[in-house]
């Protein structure tokens, strides 16, 4: 027996050179096939048992390779150290020594001779070249295979498996412990000797660990591509998408993906060694616009005098807000709200940036000012206190800043009194006194409240309201006349002038200026310094009209006499078209004893009156002249005296004209090289006074040298006195013209102005003639209020040649024909104007006549008749 198992040793021993060649080649390609499989294979193909079995191709070729096939020697009894196996002696069953189930058998143990051979094909089990490798599956049942040899039974765990003709054999046995466990094979042959192998396995349900870092589910990015990141149990596989993700040794595992606009999923499959699988699904944002921002308040442009402003408005749920680098509260519908202080006065700019999930921004610039200084008030109308009468309107007037909420008081009385704003920074309130009201010295509070919430007030003049019962009566007290204006102030127009002891009635009062009362219809006003308050109860004026006459002259003037029973006011209005005066008499009713024309009246032709209102008559004068050559008035007692002019010659023989040569001592305007205005101007009048006694004319000059003709502001009316007092037919005031600044260097143009009706034939003549002989642009002739030609007693013009301030002109006043050309040009007007209106024989020839030598001036304080009104100088009564 021995002898046998020798013999059988020694071919096992012979073969082992060829068992380990066998072994390399077949353990290589049992590593290239289980490679390849799970290469190949797509994710999640290998569930189960069958990855486990695929992992396990490895170790099943080598271990295979290493076993003795079934026609191999007998190993010799000192390697077989691993497996049981036992004899039936007697028939029955030997047990075999027990073997330790704890360690696996590589190989069978030292055998009876009857003991059949045992290889387990599956599942694999490791040998000393393969250590770690265990079997591990998912499932509750475990296939076992493998050979033994023909008509020997199989049990597993005691559980038959059947044996087919060619010993090999498989069949499920059940699985029932989590985790390390084995699995006793056992072939027992027809003898009762048995051989077993133990082959451990694990039974592993748990999913592998699948942990992911970044990106955390919902992420929201702007970016192109995302990093998917984090880490899954060592030695699963990981796919992304089903793409294979490469696992370090340590199971972290990093990859990008592209993005898409709008929502991207990611769906990552682990997979262990057992099969278990573990999902997840993450899903990013793509979003690469930027959030809405719409702030609600504060408005635009805020103004306020608060130390903090509240910023509230809406975004993208969500969203970060930020307010001048400060988080700001923000509610789930993504409405944000923050308070921001405002330290000091001025401008202040607040910026909200909006970040949303993916990092886009919106950023919103907000300007606050903050003023807390109340408005100032200036006060423009009334300029002075105030007596009104129910029913009068009284308008305020004031500047400020603009776009405030304006307001006046009338003290406690009238309160929170509306004023509107017209230009900006410009308001103005109206209020029409009330029956009821009884106002005395009551001030005018005005109040501004501006954007921001400060509330200017000011305080300017006081209103009293008269009592109409108890009408208010003023006397006329100036010892030549006081002038009625359109307005409380000199620079309203003049009306007319009423002369001493003149009465009227007081409708109110404006600082230092009184509202009278002319007739029903009409009113104007009168400086106080030149009436006085008459007791109360003084009646008002009310004269009657008795009688009306006129008085011819032999120098073919003529004088009208209205006789009234008491001085009232009265206005002259020359009618040209019709050749007539308007005389309108306010006050004044009319019970007439008569109206007569004087012996030998030629001058007036006709005389009407009427009463065109309540207590105002007017009294219409039609002459037989062409036309009215001038006028004056005056009172003497009750008697208003109307003085006609003589008609105007045709031809300048015998006429008496007043030349003015503007300004004097005074320089006037100065040309760019230093030439006097009040230079040129008197050349020009001493070449024209050549022109004009040449032809016959008594000239008057007011100056011949450059000198004033009074002290102060008395020197215009001085002027006006010459011609008064000379009982001139025609006043001529020649100036020059100048702009101030860099306007003035390229102004050109002549420009003709009268005040009086009955001049403005004389102006539009000599505007054309100027025009055409200086070449010229015609700027125009117009009407103005110059203090030198508002007298009425004859037709009187002021004349603007050109402009000094032109360097080009200038030199042609100095150098050239200039004054010779307008001296000629305001001639030629004079003899056009005559023509047109004179009576009598024309000039005698077309041609200019030759200059004489000048005559002697007519000065001031020259001797006039008694019914010549001499001018006054200006005052508040001017």
């Amino acid at each position: 027996m021995r002898q046998r198992r020798e013999e059988k040793a020694r071919p096992g021993k012979a073969a082992a050179f060829r068992t380990s060649a066998r072994v390399l080649l077949t353990v290589f390609l049992g590593l290239v096939f289980a490679f390849a499989a799970v290469l190949f294979s797509p994710p999640g193909f290998l569930p189960g048992d069958t990855a486990g079995w695929v992992g396990a191709v490895a170790g099943m070729t080598a271990l295979a390779a290493a076993s003795e096939p079934l026609d191999a020697p007998e190993p010799a009894a000192d390697t077989a150290a691993d497996a049981v196996a036992g004899r039936a002696a007697g028939g029955v069953a030997e047990a075999a020594p027990a073997a330790e189930v704890l360690e696996p058998a590589h190989e069978p143990e030292a055998r009876a001779p009857g003991a059949p051979n045992l290889q387990v094909d599956f599942p694999f089990y490791p040998d000393f070249r393969f250590p770690e490798y265990v079997y591990q599956t998912n499932r509750t049942k475990i296939m076992v295979s493998g050979r033994t040899d023909p008509g020997a039974a199989v049990t597993v765990n005691g559980v038959a498996l059947g044996v087919g003709p060619d010993g090999r054999f498989a069949g499920e046995v059940p699985l029932e412990v989590e985790g390390r466990t084995f699995l006793r094979v056992q072939a027992t042959g027809p003898t009762g000797d048995w051989t077993a192998l133990i082959v451990p396995v694990v039974r592993d349900t748990t999913p592998p660990r699948l942990q992911i870092a970044m990106p955390p589910q919902g992420w929201a990015t702007a970016a192109e591509k995302a990093e998917l990141s984090g880490e899954v149990e060592a030695g699963a596989r990981l796919a992304v998408d089903e793409q294979p993700v490469t696992v370090g040794p340590d199971g972290r595992f990093a990859v990008m993906r592209n993005l898409q606009p709008g929502e991207n999923r990611f769906v990552f499959v682990a997979t262990d060694i057992a099969g278990n699988v573990t999902r997840q699904e993450v899903m990013v944002i793509q979003d690469r616009e930027p959030p809405p921002v719409r702030v609600l308040e504060p408005s635009p442009g805020l103004i306020t005098n608060q130390s903090q402003v509240t910023v509230a408005g809406e975004t993208e749920a969500g969203a970060r807000v930020t307010v001048d680098g400060r988080p700001a509260s923000v509610n789930e519908q993504g409405r944000f709200e923050a308070v921001v202080s405002l330290e000091k006065d001025g401008r202040r700019d607040i910026v909200v940036v909006a970040e949303d999930a993916a990092g886009n921004r919106t950023e919103v610039t907000i300007r606050v000012t903050r003023d807390t200084r109340p408005p100032t008030i200036f006060p423009q109308e009334p300029a002075a206190p105030l007596w009104l009468l129910p029913g009068d309107t009284l308008i305020v007037r004031f500047r400020g800043e603009a776009g405030a909420s304006a307001s006046f008081d009338l003290g406690d009385l009238r309160i929170g009194l509306p004023a509107a704003e017209g230009n900006p920074g410009n308001y103005t309130g109206i209020y029409r006194i009330q029956p009821e009201d009884r106002f005395e010295n009551v001030p005018i509070r005005l109040r501004l409240r501006d954007q921001a919430g400060n509330e200017g007030t000011r305080i300017t003049q006081t209103v009293s309201v008269l009592d109409p019962l108890v009408p208010q009566v003023v006397q006329v007290t100036a010892s030549d006349y006081a002038v009625l204006r359109t307005g409380p102030g000199t620079d309203y127009e003049r009306l007319t002038n009423v002369y001493m002891p003149t009465r009227m009635e007081v409708r109110g009062k404006a600082g230092e200026w009184y509202k009278v009362q002319l007739g029903s219809a009409q009113t104007a006003w009168v400086h106080e310094s030149t009436v006085r308050v008459l007791p109360p109860g003084s009646l008002p004026p009310r004269a009657v009209i008795s009688q009306i006459r006129t008085n011819p002259r032999p120098d073919g003037s003529s004088q009208v006499a209205i006789t009234l029973s008491e001085p009232v006011p009265f206005l002259v209005y020359p009618d040209v078209r019709r050749r007539a005066l308007r005389v309108t008499l306010f006050n004044a009713v009319y019970g007439l004893y008569h109206m007569a024309y004087g012996p030998g009246e030629k001058l007036v032709r006709l005389m009407t009156l009427s009463q065109p209102a309540a207590d105002t008559s007017e009294l219409v004068i039609d002459l037989e002249a062409p036309y009215v050559s001038g006028y004056y008035t005056r009172y003497a007692g009750n008697t208003l005296f109307v003085e006609l002019r003589p008609p105007l010659p045709k031809s300048l023989a015998g006429l008496r004209i007043t030349l003015d040569p503007g300004h004097g001592a005074d320089p006037g305007a100065v040309g760019p090289t230093g030439l006097r205005e009040a230079t040129v101007n008197l050349e020009i009048a001493l070449k024209l006074e050549a022109l004009l006694q040449a032809a016959g004319a008594q000239v008057i000059m007011t100056h011949r040298t450059e000198s004033a003709v009074a002290a102060g502001t008395d020197d215009l009316y001085a002027r006006v006195e010459v011609a008064d007092l000379s009982k001139s037919q025609l006043f001529i005031s020649i100036h020059n013209n100048a702009l101030v600044g860099a306007a003035g260097l390229t102004a050109e143009g002549t420009e003709t102005y009268y005040y009086n009706p009955l001049s403005g034939q004389l102006a539009r003549l000599v505007q054309q003639e100027m025009v055409k002989a200086l070449g010229s642009t015609d700027r125009f002739f117009a009407y103005r209020s110059f203090a030198v030609i508002r007298q009425t007693g004859m037709p009187a013009i002021l004349v603007e040649g050109d402009f000094i301030s032109n360097a080009e002109i200038e030199r042609w006043m100095r150098e050239g024909d200039f004054t010779d050309r307008m001296a000629r040009a305001i001639y030629q007007g004079i003899v056009r104007f005559l023509d047109e209106v004179g009576v009598g024989p024309a000039a005698a020839a077309e041609e200019e006549p030759e200059p004489k030598e000048a005559g002697p001036e007519v000065l001031p304080g020259a001797t006039g008749t008694e019914e010549t009104m001499a001018a006054s100088p200006p005052g508040p009564g001017s």
